[in-house]
């Protein structure tokens, strides 16, 4: 009942996303059927995504693709909940309805292809962890985790991060919801903590070695910056990072939080679970300060994607899933302890309430968003199509200058995302290096194609005395070469790529 629970709880919030199609700047690429294997595996090194793709047919249904996400969300929450210790439906469903609405979990949803290979992912590390728990025998804990983690890498290599938090939040977990299980008690002896210390972090470093192995297997054209790698500084300036973004995206950056005491929640409930933790802990205290080097690790391991490479975004929701994860962490810890719990209970329904609020007002903007971009783009086909052949073989360069007036998300939703945007609403569908594409399979056939290094050159100098959209001469041809100045040039707008530059 739970999962089901879950899974119409998300059909209310996201509903366009169950019946409707978005357009982005990744809907037509992610739509259209791939060969397989892709560019996600000799440019990304993500086989397993790539194969989860092929499994789908090769495109992107966002139908199909939410529903099963959906799913595979609720049973997420379900799963992590009972990782942690939880057993009453109702906290179940409170802590899991939390991960499902988090506001960065909509980036998933983003892509039309990719719905599915994200939120498995973090099935994987989630299974991972409940091998490394809830497992008696060494051996098995290490090749069972490590193949999770493995599978998880091969979805995503950001889901490092994830790993990385997960590796603490075990440790913490099996020195208290699970001590009994692997009798992590004092009176076994400070030698078995620190056996279980040192060894936790060895199935993600096996794990990652075997993803790098792979990706030196199958990257034949590696994609820059996705493969890139941070030199020390860079690392280490990450690092010292790390807090700052830590507090100040868990203090006053979640999507659809206001200012004051409700954008505070997070951090409250942060607050609770540390407290209930250390007061449920053994007395020794060399147990204690294992507890609170993990916590304090906690903020560098959700920050690792960027540690690892500096041109991870650091405005999309997905890079920030591992706060969520370590949010709802302790907010079940602090639903364990009659102290804490009174206080956990609503702040939690308060939060719950006003995530599920901003997830309907994004995902009804994100569809006033498609439809405003699909009548801008309509707006400017009707000028360009008098100005084309017949025929497909009478293609005329187009170029396009600047962007159309950008749909303003603030007017539809409250308190709209910043650090943890989703990629649906942060992106413009008409992007300079989709122009062509997406004109023609509006116009039904192949009438425009990308300019020229010289016919873009061109372009750009015949219309710089033209007065901009929606003039009348704002779209002119020059030559054979369409032109469309919906801005006037500068070194900061867009202009249609060059066939030069693809």
């Amino acid at each position: 009942m739970v999962l089901v629970a879950l899974f119409l709880l998300q059909l209310v919030a996201y509903s366009y996303l169950f019946t409707e199609m978005t357009l982005t700047n990744h809907t037509l690429p992610n739509t259209l059927v791939s060969g397989y294997p892709s560019y996600r595996t000799s440019g990304e090194g993500r086989w397993l995504a790539d194969f989860i793709i092929f499994l789908q047919g090769g495109s992107g249904v966002q139908s199909l693709q939410m529903t099963v996400a959906a799913l595979l969300q609720a049973f997420n929450g379900v799963l992590f909940s009972r990782l942690v210790g939880l057993s009453s439906r109702w906290e179940v469903f409170l802590v899991s309805a939390i991960l499902c609405l988090f506001p960065a979990f909509l980036d998933y949803y983003s892509f039309a292809v990719d719905h599915v290979s994200f939120v498995i992912g973090d099935s994987f590390v989630i299974a991972g962890a409940c091998a490394w728990v809830w497992g008696q025998h060494l051996r098995f804990r290490i090749m069972l985790t490590s193949g999770f983690y493995l599978l998880a890498l091969s979805t995503y290599a950001p889901k490092i991060m994830l790993i990385s938090v997960f590796i603490l939040l075990s440790l913490i977990l099996i020195l208290t919801v699970h001590r009994a299980r692997h009798q992590a008690d004092p009176s076994q002896g400070w030698q078995r903590l620190i056996r279980e210390s040192l060894l936790l972090p060895l199935p993600m470093l096996l794990s990652v070695m075997v993803f790098w192995f792979s990706t030196k297997l199958l990257i034949l054209e590696p994609i820059f910056p996705r493969t890139h790698l941070n030199d020390l500084a860079q690392a280490l300036q990450e690092l010292s990072d790390s807090y700052r973004v830590f507090l100040t995206y868990l203090g006053s950056e979640i999507g659809g939080l206001p200012p004051g005491f409700i954008g505070w929640i997070p951090l409250l409930l942060l607050g609770f679970g540390v407290f209930a933790l250390l007061s449920a802990s053994c007395r020794d205290r060399r147990f204690q300060l294992v507890l609170i080097v993990a916590i304090m690790l906690l903020p560098v391991a959700a920050h690792a994607s960027k540690i690892i490479n500096i041109y991870t975004p650091t405005h999309s929701g997905r890079f920030f899933i591992a706060y969520g994860y370590v949010l709802v962490f302790f907010l079940a810890l602090a639903l364990q302890r009659a102290q804490a719990r009174v206080f956990a209970v609503p702040l939690a329904c308060l939060l719950l309430w006003f995530l599920f609020t901003f997830a309907a007002q994004q995902t009804n903007a994100a569809q006033l968003k498609t439809t405003y971009e699909l009548s801008m783009i309509n707006r400017i086909l009707a000028r360009v199509e008098p100005m084309l052949g017949d025929h497909e073989d009478d293609d005329h360069p187009i170029v396009v200058i600047g962007r159309y007036p950008p749909f303003k998300v603030s007017d539809f939703v409250r308190w709209p995302s910043r650090m943890d945007a989703p990629h649906l609403l942060s992106t413009e569908a008409f992007a300079h290096y989709r122009q062509p594409e997406l004109l023609n399979l509006l116009l039904g056939r192949r009438l425009v194609h990308s300019p020229s290094p010289a016919e873009r050159d061109s372009a750009i100098r015949a219309a710089s005395g033209v007065a901009t959209w929606p003039s009348a001469s704002a779209v002119f041809l020059d030559g054979r070469t369409v032109v469309v100045a919906l801005q006037h040039f500068s070194d900061d707008v867009p202009v249609t790529l060059s066939t030069g530059e693809r």
